[in-house]
């Protein structure tokens, strides 16, 4: 027996900051979300209840992720991050994905396209 789901009625969706399966949130999302309502509840109990929904972290490590200095990833996203802007808004913010790879290789840039 299968059961029916109807779809949720306009205004009565359940809003989900995490994604129910699949991979885990990174570490900076989780810990933005803690430190949002950290003021409410408590970091503590906020693991806790991230834990019974399969969301694991140990209080300590958002304590860590706050006090650590940004890695070289993040810092070479950063940098990334504001030549995408220059190169879009030099095009009058108009081109795609494929057109912005096209025009950072024609740059010298060694990028991914996705």
């Amino acid at each position: 027996m299968t059961a029916h789901h109807s779809p949720p009625k306009r205004g009565h969706s359940r809003q989900r900051v995490f994604r129910g399966r699949g991979a885990r949130p990174q570490t900076h999302v989780i810990v933005g979300y803690i430190d949002a309502y950290k003021g409410v509840f408590g970091v503590e109990p906020i693991c806790r209840v991230l834990k019974d929904h399969n969301v694991l972290i140990a209080p300590s490590t958002c304590y860590a992720a706050r006090n650590r200095p940004p890695s070289a990833r993040q810092q070479s996203d950063e940098r990334l991050l504001e030549i995408l802007k220059r190169v879009f808004c030099e095009n009058f913010a108009c081109y795609g994905v494929r057109k912005m790879w096209h025009e950072l290789l024609a740059q010298g840039m060694a990028v991914g396209r996705d």
